[in-house]
């Protein structure tokens, strides 16, 4: 399958990561700036138009916060849009973690990168190990849910998220 023309009349992801000063030279084409163990739970990666670690583009700026992992662009009907990407597991009481590194996200947004904060976006959680009791798993799912993130266990296919 050929990877699709990511064009975007209504703005891109790329300008809109280098419009924000604190990550502005994090950008990197593609799926590059995940983690290899990360890249490796994404399939369809070809279909990524950049990628920013923002954990590790902030870190020394906010050292004790509980930061994003990272955005992706994705391409779209008539703008690119931004996968907010976090991968973590899923054991007792990361749920809350995770949902304090949404709250920290959306602040980040709000406040710093208003031109990626005006793009659409997706936030998922991406399980890094497998959640095997279904009762933890259903209210894990539905708290996720109220907070407008989606949790994925397994490979995390882009193709089906683009468009």
């Amino acid at each position: 399958m050929s990877p699709r023309k990511h064009t975007s009349p209504g703005g891109s992801f790329k300008a809109a990561v280098q419009a924000t000063g604190s990550i502005a030279l994090a950008y990197l084409p593609g799926v590059q700036g995940l983690q290899p163990t990360d890249k490796k739970r994404l399939a369809a990666a070809e279909e990524a138009t950049g990628s920013v670690a923002l954990d590790e583009a902030l870190k020394d700026r906010f050292p004790n916060d509980h930061r994003w992992d990272y955005g992706i662009g994705l391409p779209g009907d008539k703008t690119e849009q931004v996968l907010w990407l976090e991968v973590h597991h899923a054991a007792s009481g990361e749920t809350d973690r995770v949902l304090k590194k949404l709250q920290w996200l959306k602040r980040w947004l709000r406040s710093e990168a208003p031109a990626l904060d005006r793009m659409p976006a997706k936030f998922i959680w991406l399980l890094s190990n497998v959640e095997s009791n279904p009762n933890d798993r259903r209210k894990r799912q539905q708290l996720a849910e109220k907070h407008g993130l989606r949790r994925h266990q397994g490979v995390l296919n882009l193709a089906a998220l683009a468009g």
